[in-house]
């Protein structure tokens, strides 16, 4: 089961972390470094999701963490491009930076919401079913182990000295 998880775990987080965050890596950068970022991400995702499917439980748990941490990455992405467009300003002008940093704000509303839809499904999926109820047995009432008080005319224990009901103090029976 543990190998399936990870290699479930590892197709999950090249399709849902290494992609999208290779795009949104990629759409933010300038020049020919794009290619090399792309292939970073798209490992780097099916290696996180393989770890993540390693201590997984089950596969709806593996899948479940990847959507949450995918939540997490995806917010934080843009910034690192925040911080690129940033680092342009001294190497080629404030006008190449200011057009990476229009990029990085809408790869910033894309990935607010990618975000968002990414923790909705986290949130839903790969949930516990609904805590089992304790069963509780409880022992009919027989004659060989129960007798009527005699002023409230409940049922108690033989082995009782007095009524939890009325209060009344009972005579043991053999």
């Amino acid at each position: 089961m543990k190998i399936l998880n990870v290699v479930i775990g590892g197709i999950a987080g090249l399709l849902l972390l290494g992609l999208p965050l290779s795009v949104l890596n990629g759409s933010a950068s300038i020049g020919n470094t794009g290619g090399a970022n792309w292939l970073s991400w798209i490992v780097g995702g099916a290696v996180g999701g393989a770890v993540l499917g390693l201590f997984a439980s089950s596969i709806g748990k593996t899948l479940r963490y990847i959507f949450l941490s995918g939540a997490v990455v995806i917010l934080v992405a843009p910034l690192a491009s925040c911080f690129s467009a940033a680092s342009l300003i001294d190497k080629q002008g404030a006008a190449v930076a200011a057009v990476v940093g229009i990029g990085s704000m809408f790869v910033g509303f894309f990935a607010f919401f990618a975000a968002a839809i990414y923790l909705v499904i986290g949130l839903l999926i790969g949930r516990d079913s609904a805590p089992k109820k304790a069963v509780v047995t409880v022992d009919a009432p027989t004659p060989e182990t129960h007798v009527r008080c005699p002023d409230c005319a409940e049922l108690v224990r033989k082995e009782a000295t007095k009524c939890r009901h009325c209060g009344c103090v009972l005579v043991a029976q053999p």
